[in-house]
């Protein structure tokens, strides 16, 4: 599994200890676990797919997708940070939240500059959320995975 933003590195997740270490690319991995994955202010953060069951994964909580809604709260700490909040729930119910923060001007710089860039490139929370109010993008993630492709990179 590749780290969001970093194709140098790759991680090598089992899924049964729900433990990760993040190893440079061309290392053999350990696990046949697939996903996109980051980690967001030290907590790691995925989509997997185990057993042919999508999964989000948190250092906390495996939920399989169809049990999962996401909700990102926004707060401008000032004029280049933005705090994050992605809220995640299995029914009504909260079973986790990763709180982190963004620096706005860095990414808008990576935006404007970056030929068919996006902010949620940047910004694994907000790409999640994306993903998941989408239910046509998300079908066609976990068929990604599902082929065996899974290149994001690391934004810590």
């Amino acid at each position: 599994m590749y780290l969001h933003r970093d194709y140098r590195k790759t991680i090598d997740y089992d899924f049964e200890t729900n433990t990760y270490k993040i190893i440079p690319y061309n290392k053999k991995f350990d696990s046949l676990t697939l996903g996109y994955a980051d980690i967001l202010n030290g907590r790691f953060l995925a989509i997997v797919v185990h057993n042919k069951i999508p999964y989000l994964v948190t250092d906390k909580v495996q939920i399989p997708l169809d049990d999962i809604k996401l909700d990102l709260k926004s707060k401008d700490i000032d004029e280049e940070i933005l705090e994050r909040k992605l809220i995640i729930k299995k029914g009504f119910k909260v079973v986790d939240t990763v709180e982190y923060t963004i620096n706005k001007r860095i990414i808008t710089e990576q935006v404007m500059y970056t030929e068919m860039a996006e902010v949620e490139d940047w910004d694994f929370g907000l790409l999640l959320i994306n993903i998941f109010n989408d239910k046509a993008r998300l079908k066609r993630y976990i068929n990604i995975i599902n082929n065996g492709n899974s290149a994001i990179g690391l934004t810590d």
